[in-house]
């Protein structure tokens, strides 16, 4: 495609360290949001008790918590069980939009059952935390069943998700090795990978992705893998298995599992963080021991920073989305906490655990016995959600992860949040910086102050392309024409500033 200059849509900079009224939270006083999904369970003589009781999915209405000071203020639904059931929720790094899977069915008006919305059509959506702005971005290839269908949202605007199959295995559902991707902006849908272990390229139907989490630049990808149980013959299913707890270069070359892998670990549920420095499982039991970098954080210890009653198991590890210090799990009440009892019973549990505060979010009620006289009971559950920590005095542009010392870094090829409006702009600015697209497939960066600068640009997938340090002032012009992307973020720090936009090359 020919291209041709287009000058900058207005630029968005903001001092690193304003002031303001606010204050950096200190680790044990977080203010932040987690949104989990609620799902319910219930059996009356075996039957389901409600829409979501039947197909072993957690699934439900997007719930959002607000928090301050580490104390849940308020609680808000921001998506209905009657627009879809909603599944995996996940904030993009600016903690302005929601992603996650909308499933084609909702609970019917009266009884026990599902009914078809939306045309039967399942989706990759997005919603703001207030509840508005709900888009529909791609239509998946069938409606996902199965336990869980993970996705995440790296800094910048692709969701990368698992497309389900067209055909369901049993009590493994229809989960699948096909990651795709969808752009939170254009809409645009690719698939990244057939995700194989022998890299022949044919996928195997015999395993699937139970769980993966993605570093903000989206060159780390946490795997894990499982058989499925009707298929387990396939000899690739073994190497799966053996094989399913992995750190892994992303996306593998030829999605080659077997040139990816960086490094392993025994157990299951593995997950890293967003700098990709920290890594997550567990290792038998009941999922109460998670094994972090160096560190084990027990459930006790959890119930010890919260000052109340947890659980007794785990599932579902998921860091913050914009922190090393803060992840969360989806804790179990009754009989082990863990795998398939969480049913009865669960809550979205988030824990520092460098500051040692854990935030039971949800606060389900821990419910005692089963179906007593016939009458059945209703359980309660969330699933492990997603967190985002405000900081506004270190994080202003809401584009920069918290670092396990609370130093927050600006993640290449993250826009800020939001453009102050032009007074707020020229006096962050300071008129140091201005950038356009040129028609010789370059960004030019006017930079005004003479005083040392760093730029850095990264494509739309957060892929940091170009990098280089200078001083003084001019013009500098940086060749993007082999960077195979049409779309940038910009990045220039001088004087402790960020300047931050993107720029589309035509």
């Amino acid at each position: 495609m020919k291209k041709s200059a287009l000058l900058f849509v207005a630029a968005i900079g903001i001092l690193a360290g304003m002031a303001g009224s606010a204050l950096a939270y200190n680790g044990k006083n977080v203010n932040g949001k987690a949104v989990s999904v609620q799902w319910r369970f219930g059996e009356k003589d075996w039957a389901p008790m409600t829409c979501e009781s039947g197909d072993g999915f957690r699934d439900g209405a997007i719930l959002l918590y607000t928090i301050q000071s580490s104390s849940v203020t308020h609680c808000d639904t921001i998506h209905s069980r009657a627009q879809g059931l909603a599944q995996y929720p996940a904030f993009n790094l600016s903690g302005t939009k929601i992603a996650f899977y909308r499933l084609g069915t909702a609970p019917a008006a009266t009884g026990n059952g599902c009914v078809s919305v939306n045309g039967g059509k399942s989706y990759i959506s997005i919603i703001n935390p207030d509840g508005t702005g709900l888009t529909d971005l791609c239509e998946l290839a069938a409606k996902p069943e199965g336990e869980f269908f993970p996705l995440d949202w790296p800094a910048g605007d692709w969701i990368y998700f698992e497309m389900p199959h067209t055909t369901v295995f049993g009590n493994q559902g229809n989960s699948s090795l096909m990651m795709w991707r969808v752009n939170s902006v254009t809409k645009a849908m690719e698939k990244v990978c057939n995700l194989t272990n022998d890299g022949s390229g044919a996928e195997l139907i015999c395993s699937f992705i139970h769980r993966f989490t993605l570093t903000l630049k989206a060159d780390r990808l946490a795997f894990m893998t499982y058989p499925k149980y009707e298929c387990n013959t396939e000899p690739a299913a073994t190497a799966f298995f053996s094989a399913m707890n992995n750190i892994l270069t992303f996306p593998p070359s030829g999605c080659n599992l077997s040139t990816a892998k960086i490094s392993g670990r025994a157990g299951c549920n593995i997950s890293i963080s967003p700098s990709g420095a920290q890594v997550g499982s567990y290792f038998a039991g009941w999922h109460d021991n998670l094994l972090l970098s160096g560190t084990n954080v027990w459930i006790n210890d959890m119930e010890a920073w919260a000052g109340e009653e947890i659980g007794n198991g785990a599932e579902c590890i998921r860091w913050s989305e914009n922190s090393d210090k803060w992840v969360g799990q989806c804790i179990g009440f009754v009989e082990s906490g863990h795998a398939d009892s969480q049913r009865k019973g669960c809550n979205q549990v988030i824990c520092n655990w460098i500051d040692k505060v854990a935030i039971n979010a949800s606060k389900n009620p821990k419910v005692t016995g089963g179906d007593v006289n016939g009458q059945g009971v209703i359980y309660w559950n969330n699933c492990t959600g997603d967190f985002w920590v405000d900081d506004p005095v270190n994080n202003p542009t809401k584009n920069s992860y918290e670092d396990l010392q609370g130093v927050w870094h600006v993640v290449p090829g993250a826009s800020a949040v939001e453009d102050p409006g032009a007074a707020g702009r020229g006096a962050a600015l300071g008129g140091i910086a201005g950038i356009k697209a040129s028609a010789g497939s370059a960004v030019r960066i006017h930079v005004a102050q003479q005083r040392p600068w760093e730029i850095s640009i990264a494509g739309v997938d957060g892929r940091m392309v170009r990098s280089l340090t200078g001083a003084g002032a001019g013009d500098v012009s940086v060749s993007i024409a082999d960077a195979g992307s049409r779309i940038f973020f910009i990045t220039l720090t001088q004087g402790g500033k960020h300047f931050v936009n993107r720029c589309v090359v035509r």
